[in-house]
């Protein structure tokens, strides 16, 4: 059998790459996450309805409030948030809008149904102590009601048509999220509590009131189908 004899210099040429491509492997597990590569990651974990992975970046203060475990979030994405884009395909890139003074990131991915509405879906991203986190909820659920029950009026502004959705979306939905053990959101706002659906639907009448847009008129009239 051939036995190859090495120098005491040819190991050290040949360990001496190793050693750099382990320092650099090690480097890359450990360094910080960045804002933009999580807002990357948890947004694609968003589209492919990825439990685990978002369970990774969902804020302590969203996830000891709501009680949230990989169940309950995947409970969400089945039952809620995939039925609300049921129909739409995500097209293009994340769109990321930076609040630099927040240490936030605002992201939305285009999507489109088969008549070609446009809607954005995502969930923004913020910088804490633990490192990037999201709050899940709030971002994604009314993002998503702008897919499934958007209004084509066009003589409505833009922040009337949001409202409504909101609107449209949360009297539809509320049972359900109540169901899934989902009360309400929280903000990533400094010393935001939890904000509960009735809170917020009061909130979305005055603020359609507020636009000169009655509110009881979009209660009652069937959301458009996708």
């Amino acid at each position: 059998m051939l036995k190859l004899r090495l120098t005491r210099g040819q190991v050290i040429a040949l360990a001496a790459p190793m050693a750099v491509l382990v320092g650099i492997i090690f480097w890359l597990s450990t360094r910080p996450e960045t804002l933009e590569g999580a807002a990357q990651r948890a947004n694609d974990c968003l589209m492919n309805r990825d439990a685990g992975c978002l369970d990774h970046y969902i804020w302590d203060r969203e996830r000891q409030g709501l009680h949230l475990d990989r169940a309950k979030i995947q409970r969400y994405l089945t039952e809620v948030f995939s039925p609300n884009v049921k129909g739409w395909t995500a097209v293009g890139q994340l769109n990321i809008f930076s609040a630099p003074d927040q240490g936030l990131l605002f992201c939305s991915r285009e999507i489109r149904d088969s008549r070609g509405r446009a809607a954005s879906v995502g969930v923004d991203v913020f910088m804490t102590s633990d490192g990037p986190k999201i709050n899940l909820i709030s971002s994604s659920l009314f993002s998503s009601f702008g897919a499934r029950f958007h209004s084509d009026d066009p003589e409505l502004s833009g922040p009337a048509r949001k409202n409504i959705s909101f609107l449209r979306g949360l009297i539809a939905e509320k049972p359900l999220l109540d169901g899934i053990g989902i009360p309400g959101f929280y903000s990533s706002k400094p010393g935001g509590g939890l904000r509960t659906w009735d809170d917020f639907i009061a909130r979305t009448r005055y603020v359609l009131n507020y636009l000169k847009v009655d509110p009881a008129k979009y209660e009652t009239s069937p959301p458009p189908t996708s």
